[in-house]
């Protein structure tokens, strides 16, 4: 048995000032008292009737979780401005976004930084455990209308943040937190007013400063963007690191 002495008493120090006399009062210890608690040294433990009525449950879901869906051929780091991570969030939002809606011509893709949960992903084996753990919230994938000024200020909000995921097509140069020279689906930023980018609905709804897009004309397609990661890697099966910058670092 384990004894835990549990000091049950405190002590009360109360000022009172009367609006009259505006006499102080002084306060006083008014008792003190301890008492042991006896604690079994059974407290805690897992309840194995519980354990075994979860336990054919938690066999199923470990098994979903650990199915292999796919290789990654190296490392993929995490980094700002330019990493093969942030390549590959973006290049599997927008090819899943175009596979879904052939008959939308989505120009391109972006992800916040703050989305990506994980500094790296290790050469190996991709799992749904892994897709979870790198992206364990349950944003939806919206399509998002923009005209060029959007899209300018969309690029210049990803500059000031250092470096988003960004999707192949997409690209600009960045000097003093400015992005200049935009491209969206190897087009410039300036060669037409219609565009359409797939992006989070954190983003879409405001989310890190983007309050320019509440008021964009937008579909929220409901897909969950982590099942949008898990398609991709199943249809790609192989993930080879890119390693080519989108954001040029000037000056």
């Amino acid at each position: 048995m384990m004894r835990v002495n549990l000091l049950r008493s405190f002590a009360m120090c109360i000022l009172l000032v009367s609006a009259v006399s505006c006499a102080k009062n002084k306060a006083y210890l008014v008792s003190s008292a301890n008492k042991n608690i006896n604690i079994s040294d059974d407290y805690g433990k897992a309840d194995t009737e519980i354990l075994k009525i979860i336990a054919p449950y938690k066999a199923e879901l470990d098994g979903q979780m650990d199915e292999q869906i796919g290789t990654l051929t190296g490392k993929m780091d995490k980094e700002k401005p330019n990493s093969p991570l942030l390549n590959f969030m973006g290049d599997a939002l927008l090819d899943i976004a175009r596979k879904k809606y052939p008959q939308k011509n989505i120009d391109g893709a972006v992800m916040n930084y703050g989305g990506i949960r994980v500094n790296s992903m290790q050469k190996g084996d991709l799992t749904v455990r892994k897709i979870f753990e790198l992206m364990p919230f349950d944003n939806t994938m919206v399509l998002v209308e923009m005209d060029s000024i959007m899209v300018r200020k969309l690029y210049d909000r990803i500059a000031e943040y250092g470096g988003w995921p960004m999707s192949h097509g997409m690209s600009f140069d960045l000097a003093d937190d400015k992005a200049m020279n935009g491209l969206g689906n190897n087009l410039p930023i300036q060669s037409k007013n219609n565009w359409l980018f797939a992006i989070p609905n954190y983003i879409a709804e405001g989310g890190d400063n983007c309050t320019f897009l509440l008021d964009a004309p937008k579909e929220d397609t409901g897909l969950l963007i982590r099942d949008i990661l898990i398609e991709y890697v199943r249809d790609v099966k192989q993930i080879i690191p890119d390693t080519t910058h989108r954001i040029n670092v000037k000056g």
